[in-house]
């Protein structure tokens, strides 16, 4: 296995993160737009689009694991993500053109059919793109900061696709449609362009990372046997159960916030469309910000007690919003909040779960990023099914209606509840395991050293580190 340890050229961090943008335009071009699309363009109920997406990224969940598995497993001389990356990221930009075209000959059930299976192909080309390349940050590099650095590159360009693919879309559509005189049409261009950045993206990742990835042996064996057990295992180590719980709370708050945001802006601080539309700039462009932030220090402040104080300090910052009622001004300061809390779980959290890989090896001698981080992934996107979920449910349960313009005051304190108290709390469950997650720096450099003289055949202790095992 080749060593890759120490600092980490700019360029290859650079390189490595723009990937990201791929992985962000495709993921929310889809989430933000491909529902209204099905029903506004393509002429399909909202509610045969929500099933569409709905069992789409259900599938999505579940083939996680799996890709993670069979990147850990595989025996390419040429590594076991590298390779993923580049020959998933070519169908995928295909599809995400496919996904935002309507042809004219397609009609009824047949035009249903059709985005249903081009949206499970979607989905499936994403996670054998995305899960491989996630997973391949972990094995740049084994220190404990850099692998926070790296994070900090990924999250930065993430949210630089992210800004491409929320204000960029209407954008070129518009334009697009308006000069071919096709507004369907447009929407095909603009993915066209879309799909083309995405390949883009992956591939200077994969060029940037040639020569970097570890090189690992493993003993390929029954896969309905190992793919369990390799699940089984992983959920033994006591470190990646907080991480994942953590996950699962945390991301139903954000995401639950995130949802109810719109909502927020719309009946409480009553903004207008160009007021929210710069909200969502604004809240883009403090994500990044943040994330300077916390890259700046985070060789100075533990990454553990890092989560734990951004982790009270969104909770409390977001519940403060309940007393004060939001307006043109505060509701900048509830995106710094949610901006905050954003950008310390995708820097800090995952590059926790890049740790988890050394603790996983010393336990079991085998190296598997993929199942970690494919794992971490699924947990990711059922927080998220949770918090959109529970939008519905809270707005629902409380009156609201859309065919409205003003909502009655029960409903308005369902927004308010959906938007501030309840993520409030679940963000405050997920702060106990951030508090309990007991890896340091301390003690993963005393894993490291224990690691090699395992590897090595030697004689080694565990003292200092016994109870991250």
């Amino acid at each position: 296995m080749t060593e890759n340890s120490g600092k980490l050229k700019k360029g290859l961090k650079l390189g490595y993160g723009f990937g990201t943008i791929g992985e962000s335009i495709a993921y929310n071009t889809f989430y933000l737009y491909f529902i209204y699309f099905l029903t506004d363009f393509a002429g399909i109920s909202p509610a045969v689009a929500g099933t569409i997406s709905l069992v789409a990224v259900l599938w999505d969940a579940i083939t996680d694991p799996l890709i993670g598995y069979l990147s850990d497993s595989s025996k390419n001389p040429k590594g076991r993500r590298r390779p993923f990356i580049l020959r998933f990221a070519i169908p995928l930009s295909i599809m995400v053109f496919v996904i935002f075209t309507d042809f004219a000959f397609i009609t009824g059930t047949a035009k249903v059919v059709y985005f249903f299976i081009a949206n499970i192909l979607f989905w499936f080309f994403f996670t054998a793109a995305d899960i491989p390349y996630i997973s391949l940050g972990a094995e740049l590099t084994d220190d404990y900061n850099e692998r926070t650095s790296i994070r900090t590159y990924a999250t930065i360009f993430n949210y630089i696709g992210m800004i491409a693919a929320s204000a960029g879309t209407i954008t070129l559509v518009d334009k697009i449609g308006t000069a071919v005189g096709d507004a369907g049409k447009g929407w095909s261009y603009t993915a066209l362009i879309f799909g083309a950045l995405t390949f883009l993206a992956f591939f200077v990742a994969w060029r940037a990372t040639r020569g970097h990835e570890k090189k690992v042996e493993t003993e390929r064996t029954k896969v309905n046997m190992s793919f369990i057990k390799a699940y089984v295992d992983s959920f033994k180590i006591k470190p990646y159960r907080k991480i994942l719980m953590y996950t699962l709370f945390f991301n139903a708050g954000m995401m639950l916030m995130s949802s109810a945001m719109i909502y927020l802006m719309s009946y409480i601080a009553v903004l207008d469309e160009a007021q929210i539309a710069t909200v969502f700039l604004v809240y883009s462009l403090m994500v990044i910000g943040a994330s300077f932030l916390i890259n700046a220090l985070h060789g100075k402040i533990e990454k553990k007690w890092m989560v734990v104080i951004i982790t009270a300090i969104t909770a409390v910052g977001v519940l403060l919003f309940r007393v004060f009622d939001l307006n043109h001004i505060s509701i900048y300061i509830y995106a710094f909040f949610v901006a905050l809390g954003n950008a310390a779980y995708f820097i800090l959290i995952w590059s926790m779960n890049f740790d988890v890989c050394e603790i996983d090896e010393f336990k079991t001698g085998e190296r598997r990023e993929g199942v970690i981080m494919a794992f971490m992934s699924f947990f990711l996107k059922f927080a998220t099914a949770i918090g959109m979920a529970l939008t519905g449910f809270i707005l629902d349960a409380f009156g609201y209606n859309a065919e409205v313009l003003e909502q009655s005051e029960r409903a308005l304190n369902g927004i308010r509840d959906a938007g501030t108290t309840i993520p409030a709390i679940l963000i405050a469950v997920s702060f106990i395991f951030a508090l309990t997650y007991p890896v340091t720096k301390d003690k993963f450099e005393a894993l490291k050293k224990a690691l090699e003289l395992k590897r090595a055949g030697k004689e080694y202790s565990t003292d200092g580190f016994e109870d991250i095992l």
